[in-house]
């Protein structure tokens, strides 16, 4: 196996870490519509998805106006940053909801 495979598995294996200790949420946890995605993982600074349900999230969600410098696709899946004023928004939603509890 070539150094670049090996490189592309271990960075695939250091996401898939990542994204598991990443805060699990529905869509409308975070005021999105419920069809944007299956599930969705969140920490303060960003919103993730799988790739494959990247369209959705961009649809149902209006993502696709989030600025694309926010915007990063890493393997199977996509980082929303909180740069952008709509992914700000939804996480704030999530944690102004989780801080009223």
């Amino acid at each position: 196996m070539s150094n670049i495979t090996e490189f592309f598995i271990e960075t695939e294996n250091q996401l898939e870490i990542l994204v598991s200790l990443l805060k699990s949420v529905k869509p409308g946890d975070l005021g999105l519509d419920d069809r944007a995605a299956y599930n969705l993982y969140i920490d303060e600074s960003c919103i993730v998805v799988s790739k494959d349900c990247d369209g959705r999230l961009q649809y149902y969600g209006g993502f696709e106006y989030v600025d694309k410098s926010e915007r990063k696709e890493y393997g199977n899946w996509v980082f929303y940053f909180n740069g952008d004023d709509r992914v700000h928004n939804h996480l704030r939603h999530y944690y102004d909801m989780e801080n009223s509890k």
